[in-house]
């Protein structure tokens, strides 16, 4: 009897004051393997190494739902699409998704999907037809998904029309703690290095006037980058993801508590793949000293460990 009412106090306060979810980014499933060879992006191993990461998170009981986000395949084949459609489903959790560069065709590329066809490829996700942002209530948390890929506007992230409906969500929404999510960082990458944010960027200016008590942001979470990084700007914290499809093969484990986040990398490849993924990063860096600087950075495992908001 007193196990039973500790099991409900404790379940009790795991929904009132947090969450666990797993995060997953840069996935870029390919299977036409005769198309593309292996760069510092291990192609050949993406279907292995997402697999991998879905059999872990399908083991831990504590993650509640997974989120991706974007760039999940690569150069938005419509193959590739359905290669990812048969993955996922196998996760036995809840699941969802935000658009990449690379889950679409680009401008006059000729080939690939449209944003709309992957938009419908994930109606849990994109509950409105058309649309590319969402919004969901996980308990006290309002989770955000944002559509940041305008192809051809490479200066637009925040539209008008997503920065009305955010702050009609914040409203609805006002006792909840925000958890935001996009495929580009919403801050330009200069700004991971500094410590606020360019008062002449006012989509962005905008954005932060809708975040009226930064208390109450857990955090953004991004990918596209390839590279670990974490910048607390004006009291909110920002995170970027490595690539699953690259060294060092990451997804990480999520825990949201009542004022701190704790991030832990989970690594799915092997030690020999390890040393050559390693390898062939390192042979790009030859010519990517900017890269390289980020990997360096990136080696610091700055996301693992624990962040307060």
């Amino acid at each position: 009897m007193i196990w039973r009412i500790l099991t409900i106090f404790l379940f009790s306060v795991k929904l009132s004051f947090g969450l666990t979810f797993a995060w997953i980014s840069d996935t870029h499933l390919e299977i036409g393997r005769e198309r593309l060879a292996d760069s510092e992006r291990r192609f050949s191993l993406s279907s292995q190494l997402l697999k991998a990461a879905i059999a872990e998170i399908n083991r831990d009981a504590s993650v509640e739902f997974v989120v991706l986000t974007g760039d999940l395949i690569n150069d938005g084949r419509t193959y590739n699409l359905d290669a990812l459609l048969m993955e996922l489903a196998q996760l036995e959790k809840p699941y969802f998704v935000v658009i990449g560069n690379n889950d679409s065709s680009s401008p006059g590329s000729g080939f690939g999907i449209s944003k709309q066809t992957f938009f419908s490829a994930f109606p849990n996700s994109f509950l409105v037809p058309g649309r590319g942002y969402w919004s969901r209530t996980w308990r006290n948390f309002l989770l955000i998904g944002i559509d940041g890929i305008y192809p051809g506007e490479e200066e637009i992230f925040f539209t008008s029309e997503f920065l009305k409906w955010f702050k009609g969500e914040l409203q609805k929404n006002s006792g909840k703690k925000l958890i935001l999510f996009s495929h580009y960082p919403p801050i330009k990458l200069k700004q991971f290095f500094s410590q606020s944010i360019q008062a002449s960027d006012k989509n962005i200016s905008d954005f932060f006037s809708l975040l009226k008590q930064p208390s109450k942001v857990v955090g953004c979470f991004s990918g596209h980058l390839h590279q670990a990084l974490s910048q607390r700007i004006e009291n909110i914290n920002f995170f970027v993801a490595s690539a699953l499809v690259q060294y060092p093969h990451v997804f990480y484990k999520v825990t949201v508590g009542e004022s701190s986040i704790k991030i832990r990398e989970k690594t799915v490849a092997s030690d020999i793949v390890l040393k050559e993924s390693k390898a062939l990063l390192e042979k790009y860096f030859q010519s990517h000293p900017l890269q390289k600087a980020l990997f360096e950075i990136n080696s610091k495992h700055q996301l693992e460990g624990t962040h307060y908001y």
